[in-house]
């Protein structure tokens, strides 16, 4: 039984390391993972991404729709 709430408390820690890097805050998402658990990545899905995610997904999508002009003239 321990074992188990070691595997549960473990991986909570690495999906909340894994969706904060999505989100721009990577150690505050391991952190949040292992301090809450399960809670805390419910947490980090509600969070906001960083400025610095956002505008990289706005140059992203920008580039997409250069290219996608660019094939339609072509």
């Amino acid at each position: 039984m321990t074992a188990l709430v070691i595997v549960v408390w473990v991986l909570a820690s690495i999906f909340g390391a894994v969706i904060g890097d999505r989100k721009g805050y990577p150690v505050w998402g391991f952190f949040m993972g292992l301090v809450l658990s399960w809670l805390g990545v419910v947490v980090l899905l509600m969070w906001h991404p960083s400025h610095a995610v956002m505008v990289r997904r706005e140059q992203e999508r920008l580039r997409v729709q250069r290219e996608a002009r660019s094939r339609e003239v072509s």
